[in-house]
């Protein structure tokens, strides 16, 4: 058998391949965090000082002068961290017209490209019991008031909307937050949909049931719950993009260092980001014990 000519026209070619591939992938992930649990901010900056703002409550009655909204000390400090995913093939391969599983390499690249990010959010969120703000509390603290114990039942539940509705202005005016989000991962999935999707519990009505929207992550890897107010605006937590893996960059030069040395062509995604947390406000959540 003819060996395969390899020349930049060929690489062009996979390469082409192994884009569409990615892309396909990357927009086949639901993303069923975004806009429940966090937004995404862009920056330019390596470091992102996540500031608290007294911009919630109403509006002030106008007197001598207007009071503008005050910006608080940073609550956390948000240091984008790099990623990486690389897509090599042996030159063999080519030749031997014997690389088909690019494209299971390229799918996999596509996901794991967008669910990164989602997966570190949800690490936040565990995280959040542990983590201490700049306050000295953490994110999930009484100080708070966004901290609530015990597995996801009725009653617990209840209390963590209480919660959410309690939380107040700087000035202790009521800023009538609503739970409209019950978060879960899959350890909480039966007792979830239980009470927000069942009409009659032991024959009585429900009042839970679609009272809030059910949101199932499966990189909620415990036994953790979160009710969160979705419809402010703002949301718990931030996603700081440096610079989103959504593209390809070929390392295919016929004659590189890495062709000419190994004999390896290669095909990667890097991006830089983090999860951090925003306004805990808007959340309350419980570790389910």
């Amino acid at each position: 058998m003819s060996v395969n000519v390899i020349n930049d026209a060929t690489l062009a070619a996979i390469g082409s391949s192994i884009e569409t591939l990615y892309e396909k992938a990357r927009d086949g992930v639901e993303d069923n965090l975004a806009g429940k649990v966090y937004n995404e901010r862009k920056t330019n900056k390596s470091m992102v000082a996540i500031r608290s703002l007294d911009g919630f409550g109403l509006m002030r009655e106008f007197k001598s002068e207007r009071q503008p909204g005050i910006v608080g000390e940073a609550i956390t400090v948000a240091t984008p961290v790099k990623w990486e995913r690389t897509i090599d093939v042996k030159r063999e391969d080519i030749e031997d017209d014997d690389y088909g599983y690019i494209t299971d390499l390229a799918n996999s690249v596509g996901v794991a490209s967008k669910r990164t990010p989602i997966a570190e959010i949800a690490k936040a969120l565990m995280k959040g019991f542990t983590t201490t703000l700049s306050d000295g509390n953490a994110f999930f603290s009484a100080a708070h008031g966004n901290l609530q114990s015990g597995a996801l039942n009725a009653s617990n539940l209840q209390a963590a909307l209480d919660k959410i509705a309690a939380q107040t202005d700087a000035n202790g005016g009521a800023l009538a937050f609503q739970g409209k989000v019950l978060v879960v991962g899959p350890s909480n999935t039966s007792a979830a949909k239980s009470l927000i999707e069942t009409e009659t519990i032991s024959g009585t009505t429900n009042i839970y049931y679609k009272a809030l929207d059910l949101v199932i992550s499966p990189f909620i890897t415990d036994n953790s719950w979160y009710v969160v107010d979705n419809a402010e605006g703002v949301m718990p937590l931030l996603l700081v993009m440096r610079v989103a893996p959504d593209k390809i960059v070929a390392r295919d030069e016929t004659n590189s260092d890495r062709a000419f040395d190994k004999d390896i062509y290669s095909w990667g995604t890097r991006g830089r980001f983090c999860a951090a947390y925003h306004n805990y406000k808007l959340i309350v959540g419980s570790t389910g014990s």
